[in-house]
């Protein structure tokens, strides 16, 4: 199996700003197209998302 090469980058902002926009729109439609890459059906809807992030990672869900 190759190695993977992975580049991780932190802001620190106390609230999403300036730098976490530009990198979201920089790196939002190329996530998108890989997110979306075996289809849309594939994907849980926002109702099932929302009731396994409840079960597993209730401290997001507000």
């Amino acid at each position: 199996m190759p190695a993977v090469s992975l580049t991780f980058r932190a802001f620190d902002e106390p609230q999403p700003g300036a730098r976490w926009r530009a990198r979201f729109a920089e790196l939002w439609p190329a996530y998108r197209g890989w997110y979306l890459r075996d289809g849309d059906a594939a994907r849980p809807s926002y109702r099932e998302a929302r009731v396994m992030l409840q079960r597993h990672m209730p401290e997001l869900v507000g």
